[in-house]
């Protein structure tokens, strides 16, 4: 371990603790070529650890010599191709792991798999009726388009995908959960258990599952995370730009889990029936929808069903890209944002646009865990479901007690806080 007396001051008991130590931070090989959730969790949490003196670099080499490092902190689970690598590549160099899974409930993604299938998708859930058999294709898929991912696609077609996640989860000294409901997904679905001594570290959980093979690393609770320069949005910049207020935004690449037609599904039964609303001094509401985000071209049918409603209809408009800067802007603008995703972990446009001022719908338990009765909620695949929660939402105010619980519980400087009081334990340096 490498402790200097260099970087961040740290009380313990009556006196203060100067220490620093250099980590890691390692995912799927394509992290910045197709940026995602993941990708913005990483960043972010390495901002606010180097703000703690933290030294952290992000580099996805499964090869990459870690005798500079302290410990190697892995993100994704779910998949696992090039992380399951880059864990052997750690243990290998006697390097302490930390695992935040990220992980989607099987039983949600079996039930996205049945019930909501387009084009490519049809052909390979009929031919592939297994979870394992349909990753092992699909990564295939993925190799053959990006060559990069090839040695380690090999390597998941001999040891296989659920195995080599059982192993990962095996080799890890801590594991960072971002609700309860993923603690419990992660011990269903991969038949492990996490044992833990009973106040052996604050935030740790102790799960035990009879008969499971045991579990490398002890579970922790360290929530996602959200910029609060969304709490000072305002909306001039993009009503000034854009020319549109008081609308329905839905942000997030455009892709099927994403279910943007059923959003806009649901948007014209509102335009059907006109919503009573709060906003504006008007008597109703016919929505306009906005959608910010790049369209997945790997679902081609779905991409060109999008694009055919965007040209046909003015009230609904999509913009692929706003400067992240600029977002709170569309937020503020905006009277409700929707996200009726097939599965989240929590969801961190919903944190953006409720913390920014906006009603929020949201689908799923884990964004429940975050939000909780601050929001509105639907089924992502009834549309009588989403279209009531988006009713429900532009009928109301926002409540005033969604940006203050926010920002109490969900800011990235309590990310890294979490985060960093882990690798303390980890390290033995408490």
């Amino acid at each position: 371990m490498i402790v200097e007396v260099q970087g961040l001051w740290l009380q313990k008991a009556n006196y203060w603790l100067l220490i620093t130590m250099r980590v890691l931070f390692q995912s799927r090989i394509d992290l910045f070529d197709r940026r995602g959730g993941d990708t913005v969790q990483m960043e972010r949490t390495a901002q606010e650890l180097n703000k703690l003196s933290v030294d952290v670099d992000i580099d996805c080499s499964p090869r990459k010599n870690l005798s500079q490092y302290d410990l190697v902190h892995l993100f994704n689970i779910d998949w696992p191709a090039n992380v399951y690598l880059c864990a052997r590549n750690a243990k290998k160099q006697g390097k302490p792991i930390v695992l935040s899974p990220i992980h989607h409930s099987f039983e949600e993604i079996e039930r996205y798999e049945r019930e909501y299938q387009f084009g490519l998708r049809r052909i390979v859930n009929l031919l592939f009726r297994g979870r394992e058999q349909r990753e092992k294709f699909k990564d295939f898929y993925r190799a053959v388009v990006d060559p990069k991912k090839i040695p380690s696609t090999i390597v998941e077609f001999k040891k296989g995908v659920m195995e080599e996640q059982r192993e990962l989860l095996g080799m890890v000294h801590a594991v960072l959960v971002q609700t309860e409901a993923e603690t419990a997904d992660i011990v269903e679905d991969f038949g492990v258990c996490f044992s833990i001594a009973a106040g052996e570290a604050p935030g740790a959980s102790r799960v035990l599952a009879p008969g499971a093979r045991e579990c490398g690393g002890r579970v922790y609770k360290v929530v996602n995370g959200v910029d609060q320069r969304f709490a000072n949005a305002m909306p001039d910049w993009f009503i000034e730009n854009y020319g549109w207020e008081d609308f329905v935004v839905c942000v997030g690449r455009v892709e099927p889990r994403k279910n943007q037609l059923a959003v806009i599904a649901a948007g014209f039964r509102l335009r059907e029936r006109q919503v009573p609303s709060f906003s504006q001094g008007r008597d109703f509401q016919t929505p306009q929808l906005l959608f910010v985000g790049k369209i997945s071209w790997r679902h081609p049918e779905y991409a060109l069903r999008f694009k055919n409603l965007v040209r046909k209809y003015n009230w609904i408009k999509h913009i692929e890209s706003i400067p992240y800067k600029k977002m709170g802007s569309v937020y503020a603008a905006a009277n409700t944002h929707v996200s009726a995703s097939w599965f989240e972990t929590t969801g961190l446009v919903s944190l953006e646009a409720g913390l920014a001022g906006c009603n929020v719908v949201a689908a799923g338990d884990r964004a429940r865990d975050y939000l909780g009765d601050f929001a509105f909620y639907c089924d992502p695949g009834k549309l009588d479901s989403v279209t009531k929660a988006i009713s429900k939402a532009m009928q109301n105010k926002p409540s005033p007690l969604l940006k203050p619980h926010i920002l109490e519980n969900f800011t990235w400087d309590k990310t890294a806080e979490q985060t960093l009081a882990v690798y303390r334990t980890v390290l033995g340096v408490d």
